[in-house]
């Protein structure tokens, strides 16, 4: 018995390059497209920390650019970055809602959110130091001018009954988070399909 295989009829041998742009959606388009909607969705993604104490512009730009580059060669780097954050804040927000605390801090840690969480594990919460012309002590660490608290920090202030006050309306009024440019980037996304 043998088994025989039929291949196609009709052989289609066109092979379409390059395409000119006013007959419709040429290569160009197609490409500016791609390029448009990748940039608009790494922008939208990446959330960086707090910059750093007097950190300059170029400096931040840096490092945007950076994780933008990182977003676009390596997503994956990106998803487990930020997974490891949301696990920091999500361990934090429990850790903070089922403790037993002092009296006054029993009514902060009931307005505790994931958003706090994750205010503090990308430095939002931090202390400034009084330089040495004005403390009359040598100073705690030399050449700091702030310091971050880290979310095992913050879990160590509010076993102390320390836990910062902050309303939840006031971190997500300074988030860079806008819909215009996830709106953008879902329009292009949908100009790609189309």
């Amino acid at each position: 018995m043998s088994v025989g295989f039929q291949g196609p009829t009709t052989v289609n041998s066109t092979l379409v390059g390059f395409v000119s742009d006013p007959d419709g959606r040429g290569t160009l388009s197609l490409l500016f497209s791609c390029l448009l909607t990748l940039a608009l969705c790494v922008w939208s993604a990446v959330h960086l920390n707090l910059p750093e104490f007097q950190e300059s512009e170029y400096h931040y730009l840096y490092r945007y650019l950076k994780w933008s580059i990182l977003g676009v060669f390596g997503p994956e780097l990106v998803i487990w970055a930020a997974w490891r954050q949301f696990i920091s804040a999500r361990a934090l927000t429990k850790m903070i809602n089922k403790g037993d605390y002092l009296e006054d801090n029993s009514k902060r840690a009931k307005q505790w959110t994931m958003v706090h969480s994750f205010y503090a594990g990308m430095g939002g919460f931090a202390f400034n130091l009084a330089p040495n012309d004005i403390a009359k002590e040598p100073c705690f660490i030399p050449d700091i001018r702030r310091l971050h608290v880290t979310p095992r920090g913050v879990q160590l202030l509010a076993m102390c009954g320390l836990l910062p006050q902050i309303a939840e309306s006031e971190i997500t009024d300074k988030s860079k988070t806008d819909g215009t440019a996830k709106l953008i980037a879902c329009v292009q996304v949908t100009w790609m399909v189309v």
